[in-house]
């Protein structure tokens, strides 16, 4: 299996799983040891990008001490990706990821 194609299923896996973003982040790291970690941020978020772009994912967000989960567009999704705190795992805001179903 090739490093592009274990990314490719793992970023699947955990889009199934509705994973936080950071949660998929720390899962490629630690199974791409050999790879630079802000290169592999570059990479899932080029990738979560163009998936929300041809609208194949949505987000939502969970916060520490929240009843609810928020969805939040795409758009503001993105946005967010480039703040610290959804890459940190001292953040009381995870910022998740999910496949939208399509049919049916």
């Amino acid at each position: 299996m090739t490093t592009l194609d274990t990314k490719e299923d793992i970023l699947a896996a955990n889009l199934e799983e509705e994973a936080s973003v950071l949660e998929t982040f720390k899962e490629l790291t630690g199974r791409c040891p050999g790879e630079n970690s802000e290169v592999l941020r570059a990479w899932l978020k080029t990738r979560l990008a163009d998936a929300a772009t041809d609208g194949e994912i949505g987000f939502y967000v969970d916060e520490f001490g929240a009843k609810d989960v928020r969805e939040v567009p795409a758009s503001e999704a993105l946005l967010m990706l480039n703040q610290p705190a959804i890459w940190s795992e001292h953040s009381e805001i995870m910022l998740h990821a999910y496949l939208l179903s399509h049919g049916g």
